[in-house]
Order: C-alpha cells, then structure tokens, then sequence
C-alpha cells in the first residue's frame, strides 16, 4: 500500500478516531480539526457523520483500517525525488565545471 502523506494533526485524529474518540483534542482549534476531518474523510481514511453541531460520528474506513496496520507509526513517505533531483543538479553541475577547467587548460597549453 501506497503511503499517504498525513500533517500532524491529520495523524492526531486519525489516531483518535481509531481510538473511537471524536473530540477535538487540546491545543488543536476547531477550523484546524474541520480542516483535518475534511482532508481525511477525502483520502478516504475515515467516514463521517455531521449533525447540527458539528461532527456527530466518525470511523475508520476499511482502507484506513489497512493504512493503520500496515503504517502503524503513520510515518510520511521519505521524498527520495527531492534528493534524487539534488543530487543529479550536483553532479552536472560538477561535469560542466570539470569540462570548463580541462578546456580552460588545454588552451594554456598552446
């Protein structure tokens, strides 16, 4: 399974949620906890049930009961395309800087 990309708080609720609990935990205000019960629930992470006052229920989709236990830390993919490109940057850069010295040298040579 593919891994998905989670914020801090996304994993705060996505942890509770499986803990079957649906408050709004401390230090987290309610348009962060909106914001991340939307951004779930379109991952398809979790389902959700709002009623009048807000979220009435919330649980793990079958798929987020598959990511939870195959990502039981709900560590984010390493971004090796980031590194990969950096490092290709480098190394052509460094080519070109060597093609330039040795040309450079040989037309001292004359």
């Amino acid at each position: 399974m593919e891994r998905i990309k989670l914020t801090r708080e996304e994993k705060t609720l996505f942890l509770n949620f499986s803990r079957r609990n649906i408050s709004i935990p401390d230090g987290m205000t309610e348009e962060q906890f909106n914001y991340a019960v939307v951004q779930l629930s379109k991952k398809n992470l979790i389902s959700i049930e709002m009623g009048v006052k807000g979220l009435k229920a919330a649980s793990l989709t079958h798929e987020g009961k598959a990511y939870l236990a195959v990502n039981p830390s709900l560590r984010n993919p390493f971004p090796w395309d980031i590194i990969m490109k950096a490092a290709t940057l480098i190394a052509a850069v460094a080519a070109t800087t060597a093609l330039f010295i040795g040309c450079c040298r040989l037309l001292m040579l004359r």
